[in-house]
């Protein structure tokens, strides 16, 4: 049976964002400092760590499943940067996003925590949406 390489395990595909990356870094101000990794592969995202002189940052790429995803982050880094990872790097088109370490992932602290109290950051993305009528409907194409 062939093993099914999604795209971003394709060499040129890797080359490419690692040069974005590289590109991303250069206009931070920031040297890297190792090898950058790619610890997550799934079919609709990865993510590669990317160790610079700073900290240690990441590296997002998702499908057009989810291309909401990256609008939608740009969004509330804007909005509320206070509940959203710090951008260093965002291209829209592919979907990619480089970011500080933002803590814990939801999935992590659910299983450890048996708990799902961090769900209610949905709450407050609704409350978000309320207290902005206006770009509602900019939300809601995002999403669409």
């Amino acid at each position: 049976m062939a093993t099914i390489l999604f795209p971003w395990q394709q060499p040129d595909w890797q080359a490419e964002a690692k040069a974005w990356i590289r590109s991303a870094l250069d206009k931070n101000d920031l040297q890297l400092i190792g090898e950058i990794e790619q610890p997550h592969i799934r079919q609709w995202s990865t993510v590669m760590t990317v160790p610079t002189n700073d900290v240690t940052l990441f590296f997002k790429a998702s499908s057009a499943l989810l291309d909401y995803e990256t609008v939608l982050t740009d969004y509330l880094a804007r909005f509320r940067p206070e509940i959203s990872p710090e951008l260093l790097g965002i291209d829209l088109k592919r979907h990619w996003m480089l970011m500080r370490d933002a803590g814990t992932p939801l999935r992590h602290f659910i299983r450890s925590e048996k708990s799902i109290a961090l769900w209610g950051m949905f709450c407050l993305f609704m409350w978000i949406c309320r207290k902005t009528r206006p770009t509602t409907s900019l939300i809601c194409l995002l999403l669409a």
